[in-house]
């Protein structure tokens, strides 16, 4: 079996109406109970705005008079008000997990600078150490948002004395099973020319968490574990600071967890992390966010997965973060995992369904944790997704490749089929398609019909998708190679074409 775990990111306390209830921390643990999930990542909160009794910083909220944002009132009422009832929101998961046999670890954030650096007094107190400048290396160089300007540098010691003295806190006071320290919200620690060169200063402090956790170790005669929740990219950790080479060679941890920033992707080089843990003690689970896209669905039903439309200038947003990813792309995802070598899945922005009520489905907690069931579900493999490294591309007569990595092995009990999303296309365009050099015979289809028999056009400009049936080949396991070229193009048209979607999907038959 492998290992599940569910990160939780304590967004119940923007959920509820304050004041909350103790209950609504209980169904935090209690929803995980029978499923596959063995461990629970409790975040604590962010730094310098913990959402539970500190005694080591402090909570949200503090020296803050008025509040921009509603949401952030709220935490601050429903944490408040847990503590002056004499109930810390920590102690209350952690006992509910020991009693419902769910292991709770508080998942710490090294540093996380999406909600602005107003929130911590530190930051406040100290302008002068913000980094000052964006990212230029891992996920977090595309977000140019300016709280990214106001993130603390750790190259500061106070700022890393923080992070360790918390960590003590919760070894010493709360006698935690383990720690997740995530490097992943947000990956920005440094600045940009000076990461590389600091990179000691953060594996020092890593040692002192190490160190604390063995002597919490020695004191209850239970074993504490250390996770370590990275950007996927090993070469992008090192040049934000992070060396991860040596954590492992000195065993500053016990389970290291490459992620996907926000995004849901396949393509991730896992391959790296494991043959860096192999021959050691050391754990590796993948970590993935249910999120695809930031923009909403659009009016196109034909496109369920990897495409959403950009909204209409004046159309209102749903939601700017849909989490809309289903069971069979879990599947592929924790198929992919497995495949190139990972012991276990995390998953995180999950814990929408502890606020949604019972009505939400999370069988899929009963399963990714189980390879051999994995094995035999239906997958559905975007490959083209705002982190992975296929991107959507303009297709002219130069000839596009897409890497297609298929973790399931093709047999005779199942059907493979490959689509590919191309916009703005006419049925005089002609086109060429070759999985791992062989050409393919794809059909053309019209990506979304008028269902009102012409009484309401569809809201969507027209284009269509190719599909082939890889039952038969060429398709392996492992990676493949799509090559798409444009052969003729309309000369009455003169928008250009772009490549949107590239999936496989794989359905057994018995």
């Amino acid at each position: 079996m492998g290992r599940l775990i569910l990160n939780n990111d304590s967004g119940e306390f923007y959920a509820f109406d304050e004041p909350m209830e103790v209950g609504h921390l209980h169904r935090q643990v209690d929803m995980l109970v029978g499923t596959g999930v063995d461990t629970l990542a409790w975040n604590i909160g962010i730094p310098g705005a913990y959402r539970y009794d500190t005694k080591a910083s402090t909570r949200w909220g503090h020296g803050i008079p008025q509040w921009s944002q509603t949401r952030w009132y709220r935490v601050q009422e429903n944490l408040e008000s847990f503590i002056k009832r004499g109930i810390d929101p920590l102690r209350v998961i952690l006992d509910r997990g020991k009693q419902k046999g769910i292991r709770v670890y508080p998942s710490v954030r090294i540093y996380d600078c999406q909600m602005g650096g107003d929130l911590d007094p530190m930051n406040r107190a100290h302008p002068e150490w913000q980094i000052g400048e964006y990212p230029r290396f891992g996920p977090a160089k595309d977000f140019k948002a300016e709280t990214y300007l106001k993130q603390l540098d750790l190259a500061q010691p106070a700022v890393r004395e923080r992070t360790v003295n918390v960590t003590e806190e919760l070894l010493d006071r709360y006698c935690v099973q383990g720690l997740e320290l995530d490097f992943q919200r947000r990956p920005h620690f440094f600045k940009p020319d000076e990461a590389i060169d600091n990179r000691h200063l953060m594996t020092d402090m890593l040692r002192q968490i190490r160190i604390r956790a063995i002597r919490a170790s020695e004191r209850s005669g239970n074993s504490v574990e250390v996770m370590a929740k990275v950007w996927m990219n090993m070469s992008d950790c090192w040049n934000l600071g992070l060396d991860i080479e040596t954590w492992v060679k000195e065993g500053l941890i016990d389970t290291l967890i490459p992620t996907n920033h926000y995004f849901f992707a396949l393509d991730h080089p896992v391959e790296q992390y494991a043959q860096l843990v192999a021959g050691t003690s050391i754990q590796l689970l993948v970590c993935h966010c249910p999120c695809l896209g930031q923009t909403p669905a659009g009016p196109n039903p034909e496109l369920p997965y990897s495409w959403r439309l950009p909204p209409t200038a004046g159309q209102p947003v749903l939601s700017d973060v849909p989490y809309n990813i289903t069971n069979d792309m879990w599947h592929a995802g924790a198929q992919v995992a497995y495949d190139k070598g990972a012991d276990g899945i995390e998953t995180f922005n999950f814990n929408w369904i502890a606020r949604c009520g019972d009505h939400w489905d999370h069988s899929i907690l009963s399963e990714l944790h189980d390879p051999q069931r994995v094995t035999r579900h239906n997958k559905f493999y975007p490959y083209i997704t705002p982190e992975s490294a296929n991107k959507i591309e303009e297709l002219t007569e130069e000839p596009l490749t897409y890497n297609l990595y298929m973790a399931d092995d093709p047999d005779k009990d199942s059907q493979i089929l490959l689509t590919v999303y191309i916009t703005q296309t006419t049925t005089r365009d002609k086109f060429g398609f070759w999985l791992n050099d062989q050409p393919l015979t794809m059909t053309r289809q019209l990506t979304c019909p008028d269902q009102s028999g012409g009484l309401q056009a569809p809201e969507v400009e027209p284009h269509h998708y190719f599909e082939c049936d890889l039952s038969s080949g060429p398709i392996t396991h492992g990676s493949n190679h799509l090559r798409i070229k444009l052969l003729e193009r309309n000369p009455q048209v003169a928008s250009s074409l772009h490549v949107v979607g590239v999936n496989i999907e794989v359905k057994y038959t018995s």
